[in-house]
């Protein structure tokens, strides 16, 4: 399940850090945690496998100027989705879960407050299929994606999009995070 957050601040000119994924990630967990607190526990310290965290989010979609450390919003609005591992009747209860709720994104240097605005389910073609159905799918990742892999020493490398191993490496991720939960007819994996 995908959900699109309109988020607005009291003013224009608001300051948040480049690095702001970390704060925005803690405050989708306080949220949750507002709502269940042992599963928004569960959610942070172990996950459902290795790293998998049943959500993501995109980039916050709004103009900006980079100021040093920190982007200058140049509106008081910006947009983000955040992607659910969750069956379509969690719809209602996620869409309650956010709305109206307080987003802080803050580090040592500039505190910035959003309220939700709104919350908007997005539809997923998918949902449609039959389990006799395939299909074949190009996904474009909603915010950057990192790769990377041990060599031989146990040091962990970053991998560049360019570099040889970086497809087979975000696939193998890919594999060892996600295939185990979506055994399902629906896909076919090549």
């Amino acid at each position: 399940m995908r959900i699109q957050l309109t988020i607005r601040t009291e003013k224009a000119g608001s300051i948040i850090p480049v690095n702001y994924q970390y704060p925005l990630s803690a405050a989708i967990y306080k949220i949750i945690q507002k709502a269940d607190s042992s599963y928004s526990a569960f959610l942070h310290e172990k996950g459902y496998g290795k790293g998998f965290k049943l959500f993501s989010f995109s980039d916050l979609e709004t103009p900006f100027k980079i100021q040093s450390d920190r982007l200058l919003l140049l509106t008081d609005a910006a947009q983000f989705t955040i992607c659910f591992h969750l069956p379509r009747a969690a719809e209602t209860f996620i869409k309650g879960l956010f709305m109206s709720q307080q987003i802080v994104i803050a580090d040592k240097s500039s505190k910035t407050v959003f309220t939700v605005q709104n919350v908007e389910v997005v539809n997923d073609e998918l949902e449609s299929l039959t389990d006799e159905e395939s299909v074949k799918l190009l996904l474009r990742p909603l915010s950057p994606i990192v790769c990377d892999l041990k060599n031989e020493q146990g040091e962990i490398i970053y991998l560049s999009p360019e570099e040889d191993r970086y497809e087979e490496m975000i696939y193998k991720n890919w594999q060892e995070k996600v295939l185990p939960k979506l055994a399902t007819n629906k896909f076919i994996f090549i």
